[in-house]
């Protein structure tokens, strides 16, 4: 009985795949990213799910009224993964002119785990 259940369900399968539906895709190898950024110096940013590369670079803008007032060390950047932990990153300033337009931030491998963009001004 089981294997007439199989040998059905292969040959629906291969008559859809021959019919070209195509089957849901579920692409594994993507991460989440969030954002927590202090409120109304940075553009706003959605959530989003980018493919994992083995590394990811992303560039955090500044809104157009604090392009130029602050330096990188003005601020706190901590990347977390799902598990809360600390995920280690390189941030630099993203400048053009000498104008610090925002922040470039690369973040090494971390595998299928999702993360949180956290920056803040120092206090």
């Amino acid at each position: 009985m089981k294997r007439k259940l199989l040998m059905l369900a292969a040959a629906v399968l291969i008559a859809a795949l021959l019919a070209g539906c195509d089957l849901p895709y579920f692409d594994f190898n993507t991460i989440t990213v969030k954002y927590d950024l202090e409120e109304d110096v940075f553009r706003t940013y959605k959530d989003h799910e980018v493919r994992r590369d083995g590394r990811y670079l992303e560039i955090i803008y500044l809104r157009e009224v604090f392009r130029g007032v602050y330096d990188l060390d003005d601020f706190t950047v901590v990347v977390r993964d799902s598990a809360n932990k600390i995920v280690e990153s390189v941030a630099n300033p993203y400048e053009e002119d000498g104008v610090m337009f925002g922040i470039f931030l690369h973040i090494p491998d971390v595998g299928r785990k999702d993360l949180t963009i956290s920056i803040f001004l120092k206090k």
